[in-house]
Formats: C-alpha cells, sequence, structure tokens
C-alpha cells in the first residue's frame, strides 16, 4: 500500500501562542500602540534615495493613527479578512492601507526584543525532523495550506539554520506564495500561504531586488531600528508606489500570486489521503475557498482535528455533504501539533510537536 499523502491546514489559532486571534486582536493592537509609543523616533528625513516627503516621526504617528483606525475596525467574532474583503470591494486606498498597517503590525509583533515570538508548536517541528534526520530534506508527502500569513514556520526553521535569512527559510520549505518565483515542485514538502506573507516586499520595477526587511524578523536590532526600518518600508509602500506586497488575501481573485497559490493548494488537495486541520474554525467568508478544496480531495480517508471548536467537525460536513463519522478523530491535546505515526520510519505511536 503506498504511504498515504498528508496535508495540513491551518489557521490563525496555529500560532495562537505568537500572534493575536480575531477574538483578542483588537486589545493587543491596542497593546502594541502603547509600545511603540515609548519610543519617539527622530523628526528626520528618510534617506533621499527612497523619496519619502514625509520624516520619521511623521511617519511613526501616521502608523499609530492607521493602527487605531485598524483597532476601531475590527469585530471580534470575524475575522479580519472579512474587513478587508469589504474595502477591497469599496475602497481601494483603505484597502493598501490596511495592508500596509497590518504588514508592519504583524512584522514588528514577532521582532519587538521583549518578546521574539514564535509559537513553540512550530519550533518542536523542526525539532522532529532534526532529531529524524529529515531537516535537511522534509518529506515530500507533507503539504501545508495555510491562511495565515505569518513568519512563525521561517523563523523557526532559521534556529536551526543560524546565519541563513527569511530567502533561504522560504525555498527550503517551498513557500507558495512567496519571495521565490520558483515553480510549485508537487513532489516535495511545501507550503502554500493562502493570504500571502505579511511584511515581504519587493520593487515593482525590479522583483529580484529584495529589501532588507526580509530580515527584520532575525536580526539583533535594537528595537527602534527596527521601528525605523518598518517605518520606511510603511511610507514606502503608502506613499511612493514602488513596492509590492506578498500579503495578497484569497479574495483578490485577479492578483498573480494569489492565483498561483491558490492553483497549487488545488494540486494539493487533487492529492490528498489524510487531512490534518489546525486552529481553523471555516469562518462563512472563507467559504467558497474551502469548499473548492474539500471537494478536490477525493482520495480523503481521514481527517484529524486538532480544534478547541467541536462544531468544526458539522462544518466539514457541510461543505463535503457527507456525514462519516468514522474519517474524523480529534486530537484532544492542543498544546502541540499532532503528526502521523508513520512519518518517521523509528517511530511507533502517533506524535505530537511539542
Amino acid at each position: 500500500m503506498p504511504e498515504p499523502n498528508i496535508t495540513y491546514l491551518l489557521g490563525a489559532g496555529a500560532s495562537y501562542n505568537a500572534l493575536p486571534v480575531s477574538q483578542n486582536m483588537q486589545s493587543k493592537i491596542k497593546e502594541f500602540i502603547c509600545w511603540i509609543e515609548q519610543f519617539e523616533v527622530d523628526n528626520t528625513p528618510f534617506s533621499p534615495q527612497d523619496s519619502i516627503l514625509i520624516t520619521k516621526r511623521e511617519a511613526q504617528l501616521k502608523f499609530v493613527k492607521d493602527l487605531n483606525w485598524l483597532s476601531s475596525n475590527i469585530d471580534p467574532f470575524k475575522p479580519i479578512d472579512q474587513f478587508a474583503s469589504k474595502l477591497y470591494e469599496k475602497n481601494e486606498r483603505d484597502f493598501q492601507k490596511l495592508k500596509a498597517t497590518l504588514s508592519c503590525y504583524f512584522l514588528l509583533e514577532q521582532a519587538r526584543n521583549d518578546r521574539k515570538n514564535i509559537d513553540e508548536r512550530y519550533r518542536y517541528f523542526f525539532a522532529e525532523f532534526r532529531n529524524n534526520n529529515m531537516l535537511d530534506k522534509l518529506p515530500h508527502r507533507v503539504k501545508i495550506i495555510s491562511w495565515n500569513y505569518d513568519l512563525q514556520f521561517e523563523k523557526a526553521l532559521l534556529e536551526f539554520y543560524p546565519g541563513k535569512d527569511i530567502v533561504f527559510a522560504q525555498n527550503h520549505l517551498q513557500v507558495i506564495s512567496s519571495t521565490s518565483s520558483n515553480e510549485p515542485k508537487p513532489k516535495e514538502f511545501s507550503i502554500v500561504k493562502l493570504n500571502g506573507t505579511a511584511g515581504l516586499h519587493t520593487y515593482r520595477d525590479n522583483r529580484d531586488k529584495l529589501l532588507g526587511f526580509q530580515n527584520i524578523v532575525i536580526k539583533d536590532n535594537t528595537d527602534t531600528e527596527l521601528i525605523e526600518e518598518c517605518l520606511r518600508i510603511y511610507a514606502l509602500y503608502l506613499y511612493s508606489g514602488l513596492l509590492v506586497p506578498y500579503l495578497n488575501f484569497a479574495f483578490e481573485k485577479n492578483n498573480e500570486l494569489t492565483k498561483r497559490a491558490f492553483e497549487f493548494a488545488l494540486q494539493i488537495a487533487k492529492q490528498t489521503d489524510e487531512l490534518i486541520v489546525i486552529g481553523y474554525s471555516f469562518p462563512d467568508d472563507n467559504r467558497e475557498v474551502d469548499k473548492n478544496l474539500l471537494k478536490s480531495m477525493t482520495n480523503l480517508s481521514k481527517i484529524y482535528i486538532q480544534n478547541p471548536d467541536y462544531a468544526i467537525e458539522t462544518k466539514i460536513q457541510s461543505i463535503l455533504e457527507t456525514s462519516k463519522t468514522e474519517m474524523y478523530e480529534y486530537i484532544q491535546c492542543l498544546d502541540s501539533f499532532f503528526i502521523q505515526e508513520d512519518l518517521f520510519p523509528y517511530t511507533n505511536d502517533s506524535v505530537f510537536w511539542g
């Protein structure tokens, strides 16, 4: 019997220990505003080559103002993607403001020196592969489809490869969409980010020219240096039009990066034998994409659910239009990610990353 192809479907709950989810994002952003206001950056110009007409201090004040705007529009009972979708349909300028603000927030929240946030479950995930001599060549039959636009996988991997950068991490993990323009490789370990990656940018007229900001989350900069570099990218994106963001929501159907990610996710779905759902609630706004993915999993024989919400099974059943309860298994432990027992050659029991 051939070894099963395993697909992980991740939602915001998979990064809960490092980054906010809808229910607490409003309070976390307000806390973040208090943190960033401690650092009064100089009221000096950015580099002349950037052609940014506002000063660093003005950019900081504008960023804080936009954070307050973002916080006031967050519904704790709905994903922020829903607010983004409304702006996408009705207000392009505010939609770009949301992208710039959210990207800068997520990068700094993962980089600030009082936290250096990594959800431990990602770190132990790679430790398990390292312990089984599989880190340099991750298993080809494992794929990850993620709704998250954070850098948790990349940051965790780089702890095992000192001196390497985000570009290396995304290439090693075969992240789609990412800083890499490489074609997807179906026979290799891959991560598909349906919403792209918050905080990564390249120049519009030169897609091969990546910004130093890519490495902000792993370099040992002071908080002031982190903030100033982040504000530079924030201002460049909002005021110059020179940058292309890698944060691209799944509903941006005309976006080439979005289309590329979804097409590869469909390829993965068609080859999926076992599905592991972690921290994902199948919100209504994602239903069209989720339905296309799940309906494409025609070989699906098992679904593992690692989520505190037991209503997830009902949601999946409604999408698949089947009530085969024998397909489902709930993973009670939420402190570590579940991994199938047959993935490692010398493991006899199911393993948890953590």
